[in-house]
């Protein structure tokens, strides 16, 4: 009795869980996190914006100013991922901007392991891309954005 009572708890609860979240919830939930860049210059935050997934610049490697935006405006918070939504394969699609010189591009995410996004930026078409693996971060950041060891 108790274990027939705990396995509706459960699914009720996973039922709930279900109404609670937004549609691009699921596997694809992998992607939120904080994350390194590859060369560990810099960190993302992925997190839910509205009914898309939305990356932020919080952490990075620079020394001396705070190194700014094509826009003259600090890096450190820039939106460099914006409107990334699931297509009917679960893969979310979005756009990316190179805060360097405002280039807007094409761009797919998607989990590449348990700790790990596979980030690949493109024009036109994905074929004509480049991909980047980011893995989780779980080190500290200062106010400034500086990276600290964690």
């Amino acid at each position: 009795m108790a274990e027939r009572t705990l396995g509706w708890l459960a699914s009720l609860a996973v039922a709930g869980l279900c109404l609670a979240v937004p549609a691009w919830a699921g596997p694809r939930d992998a992607v939120l996190g904080t994350f390194w860049t590859p060369e560990h210059d810099g960190v993302v935050r992925v997190a839910p914006c509205g009914d898309a997934v939305c990356g932020t610049l919080v952490g990075m490697d620079y020394s001396g100013a705070m190194p700014l935006t094509y826009a003259k405006t600090p890096q450190c918070g820039w939106p460099l991922m914006r409107d990334f939504r699931p297509d009917e394969d679960g893969v979310l699609n979005g756009t990316i901007t190179d805060p360097d010189s405002g280039k807007v591009y094409h761009a797919t995410l998607r989990p590449d392991g348990p700790d790990a996004v596979r980030l690949r930026g493109y024009i036109l078409v994905p074929l004509f891309g480049a991909s980047q693996r980011w893995t989780r971060f779980s080190g500290r950041l200062t106010a400034a954005c500086h990276i600290l060891p964690g």
